[in-house]
């Protein structure tokens, strides 16, 4: 398994963490290998994890740029949206808290979301 990030800057509507979880969620093809996606949102945009099944990490970096692009295209509601960067390296938005110890109220370093689906 390979962990892609990405960066979304922010378009016209702003949306949740939620709401753009489940967009990359319904974009994903069973050939991209997504298992679980998390998403961290600010004001300026979303910072985003892919957890994608694949035989190499470029083949996993090509399935997050596809995804994205398809996604960035095909939905009225991410007009003005971005991809401003996208790849294996460490994003210290996501990757601070847990390489600083830095728990929170549930003793988890990142705040939980949502499972993907009922069987996660």
């Amino acid at each position: 398994m390979y962990l892609v990030n990405t960066r979304l800057t922010a378009g016209v509507d702003p949306l949740s963490r939620t709401r753009l979880r489940e967009l990359l969620l319904e974009a994903a093809d069973t050939a991209d290998g997504l298992q679980h996606v998390y998403v961290q949102t600010d004001p300026a945009g979303a910072d985003v994890t892919l957890f994608l099944l694949a035989t190499s990490l470029a083949a996993a970096e090509r399935s997050a740029l596809r995804l994205h692009t398809a996604l960035l295209t095909s939905r009225a509601e991410l007009r003005g949206w971005v991809l401003a960067r996208s790849g294996a390296d460490l994003v210290a938005a996501l990757a601070g808290p847990a390489l600083l110890g830095e728990a929170g109220p549930d003793g988890k370093a990142l705040p939980g979301q949502e499972p993907d689906s009922a069987e996660c």
